[in-house]
């Protein structure tokens, strides 16, 4: 058990949830910044960003564990 939980608590995740190359990259839906969807994602990064930001300035950490991580 202490195992299981060293994976979670002590080992950073894989997947960056807000992209290194910018908030633009990385979409999730085909057609790029035009559509509606992957400019509410854009947004939704934007502000998971000013969230971190404004409650560990000095300690941001933008991944998340994947989606398949459960299974």
């Amino acid at each position: 058990m202490v195992r299981f939980y060293d994976i979670f608590v002590f080992t950073p995740p894989y997947e960056s949830f807000i992209p290194a190359d910018g908030v633009d990259t990385a979409l999730f839906f085909p057609g790029g910044l035009d559509e509606p969807r992957n400019q509410g994602l854009v947004k939704f990064r934007h502000a998971v960003i000013k969230l971190a930001q404004r409650f560990q300035p000095d300690r941001i950490q933008t991944e998340q564990w994947p989606l398949s991580i459960e299974t």
